[in-house]
C-alpha cells in the first residue's frame, strides 16, 4: 500500500477544496479511501461504495460552485502516528457571486499512512442554535 504524498491532514483538506472548486472529480475520488463512507450534506443516505460516492459527488460539482473552509475553526485531533480527525465549518456557493450559501460543518477522518487518505467523511447543514 503506498503512502499519502501528504505529511499532513491540512494538506488534505487543502486538496480536496482544490479539487472541489475545480470540479476535479478524479482529483476528489482519489483522495477517497476503497472502503470509505461519505454521510453527505445533501442526500439522506450513507455512501459506502466508491460507485455511490462518485455519483454524489459528480452531482455537487454539478450543482455547486465553491466551497470555503473556515480555516480559523478548524479542529485537528491525532489519533494514531498517521491517523487524524479535521472538524470544521465549511460553505458551499451555488453561484460564483457567492449570493446563494449553504452552510455546513465537516469531519474527516485522514490516515495519512494511505495512498487515498480520507476513511471517512461526515457533512451536514448547520442549523439555528436551539439553545
Amino acid at each position: 500500500m503506498k503512502k499519502s504524498k501528504q505529511n499532513n491532514p491540512e494538506s488534505i483538506l487543502k486538496r480536496w477544496v482544490k479539487y472541489f472548486n475545480e470540479a476535479d472529480l478524479d482529483g476528489l475520488l482519489g483522495l477517497y479511501h476503497l472502503n470509505c463512507t461519505v454521510l453527505p450534506t445533501f442526500v439522506p443516505s450513507v455512501l459506502s461504495t466508491q460507485e455511490q460516492i462518485k455519483e454524489y459527488l459528480f452531482n455537487c460539482l454539478n450543482r455547486l460552485k465553491v466551497v470555503e473552509i473556515n480555516n480559523d475553526a478548524i479542529v485537528k485531533q491525532r489519533l494514531t502516528e498517521n491517523i487524524y480527525l479535521l472538524t470544521g465549518f465549511y460553505i458551499f456557493y451555488f453561484d460564483n457571486d457567492r449570493k446563494r450559501e449553504f452552510k455546513s460543518r465537516f469531519t474527516f477522518l485522514i490516515d495519512l499512512s494511505t495512498e487515498k487518505p480520507i476513511q471517512h467523511h461526515h457533512s451536514s447543514q448547520i442549523f439555528e442554535s436551539l439553545f
